[in-house]
């Protein structure tokens, strides 16, 4: 040990923890079996890493900012957030989602092999697109009026 950094491991049969501190910094590392998990700090930023088989989970804190990443498989999600601002991310195979907020303002892009969806709101105006192959329809509000294009 030197001065404020510190290391303490400890082993029970096939489980271990190894927990570090370097002044104002963190770090734990567990593992159990084929599971293990790691969680460090620094001041007021933090970052858990969890594995689990095929499954991971990434958890990550800046001041008002965060974000979020899983892993099953073939599927993942990350979701992000920044002060009123976020954002979630998925992935499913050959499907993926995509879901923004802006304050008041949303949009939400979606695919599915060859076909797409995006729908955006702001305020009370909102507009959906689809295509499908080469067929596509976009659908559009502004209060009580609507507006629909297609095309195929």
């Amino acid at each position: 040990m030197e001065g404020s950094e510190w290391k303490v491991t400890e082993v029970k049969g096939s489980e271990w923890k190894v927990t570090e501190v370097m002044g104002s910094e963190l770090k734990v590392t567990e593992m159990k079996g084929s599971e293990w998990k790691v969680t460090e700090k620094k001041g007021s930023e933090w970052k858990e890493t969890e594995m689990k088989g095929s499954e991971w989970n990434v958890t990550e804190v800046k001041r008002s900012e965060w974000k979020l990443s899983e892993m099953k498989g073939s599927e993942w999600k990350v979701t992000e957030m920044k002060g009123n601002e976020w954002k979630v991310t998925e992935l499913e195979g050959s499907e993926w989602k995509l879901t923004e907020v802006k304050g008041s303002e949303w949009k939400v892009t979606e695919v599915k092999g060859s076909e797409w969806n995006v729908t955006e709101m702001e305020g009370c105006e909102w507009k959906v697109t689809q295509l499908k192959g080469i067929e596509w329809k976009i659908t559009e509000m502004k209060g009580s009026e609507w507006k629909v294009t297609e095309m195929k």
